[in-house]
């Protein structure tokens, strides 16, 4: 399957695309787990485990179903590989979501939404430490201070300072932080596992791995009912589709170019925010936070007319 995606994924243009339509998908995810939150009833740190231990476990058997059929076989990782494709399960699954979907119960679904277009800050910093060809320059410095300027100014303008909690924002920061480093991971550690294979491992030992945690905290999956059970069931597809390809993406393209497209997943949140649930996306915290972190993404990629640009995908 890979070699028939390669020329695309490796395309300028193509890589672009598919990196922009990867995180619009994800953005719409917030939302759609707020929704899932209020069928299944989901309000301990156990039961939030709970549910995206089974949505990461669908996912990866769909991908598993998917590399079954497209090879005709059980398509394995590389044997050299297996112990990078466990720690990027653990790091990219396991860790980020233990993180991430308890504090969503504490925050609200445009912070999350802000706080994951911070994301390609810390992307570009671990790329700087992992490659040479992915080092920061000016633009990269002054593109980093600008969106970490909008997230500031979100929490700050005001004076609303107990909206901000370390259970709620802090520990969704730390997943957004943990899945950057996975970015980097990606494409240091698998060379020869393709995309499809990594991305189904990944996603059921991050899933086994959230599973017995969820069931060490004394998580349940309640009865979410048919809206509910099709709210996980499409937000497992949504993780399936993504993480295919957002990893193919990072194993042919520097980490700091597609990140760039990683500031239109945040905006996708909040407009459906906006539209869904009912939270007020056009205060002027908000309005100049996603500007500016918009433009730091930008500026970071080096758009403004570098030879580094995100049109070099």
């Amino acid at each position: 399957m890979e070699r028939r995606t390669g020329k695309i994924i490796s395309d300028p243009v193509g890589a672009f695309l598919l990196a922009l339509l990867s995180q619009i998908i994800w953005g719409s995810a917030f939302v759609f787990i707020k929704l899932a939150y209020k069928e299944f009833s989901t309000t301990t740190v156990g039961d939030t485990i709970m549910f995206v231990a089974v949505r990461m476990l669908i996912a990866g058997l769909i991908l598993l179903l998917v590399a079954i059929a497209s090879e005709k076989r059980l398509v394995l990782p590389d044997k050299s590989e297996v112990g990078s494709v466990l720690i990027i399960g653990t790091v990219q699954i396991g860790l980020v979501y233990a993180l991430q979907f308890p504090s969503m119960i504490y925050t609200s679904s445009v912070h999350c939404s802000i706080l994951n277009g911070s994301q390609i800050i810390t992307a570009t910093l671990f790329a700087h430490l992992f490659f040479k060809d992915d080092h920061i320059t000016f633009k990269k410095g002054l593109g980093c201070l600008i969106a970490f300027a909008g997230v500031v100014f979100c929490f700050l303008y005001g004076g609303d300072f107990g909206s901000v909690s370390f259970r709620g924002e802090g520990m969704f920061f730390l997943s957004c932080t943990s899945f950057a480093l996975s970015s980097s991971l990606v494409r240091k550690l698998i060379k020869k596992t393709n995309s499809v294979v990594c991305s189904y491992s990944s996603l059921l030992i991050g899933g086994t791995e959230l599973l017995v945690l969820g069931l060490a905290l004394g998580g349940r999956l309640g009865d979410g009912g048919a809206r509910g059970w099709a709210l996980l069931i499409a937000l497992s597809l949504i993780s399936s589709v993504c993480f295919l390809l957002w990893n193919a993406l990072l194993k042919s393209n520097p980490v700091g170019r597609i990140s760039v497209c990683q500031c239109i997943n945040p905006i996708t949140g909040a407009i459906l925010s906006s539209l869904l649930l009912g939270e007020n996306v056009l205060q002027t915290r908000y309005v100049v936070a996603l500007g500016l972190i918009a433009v730091g993404i930008v500026v970071v990629n080096g758009s403004f007319g570098s030879k580094d640009k995100c049109s070099g995908l």
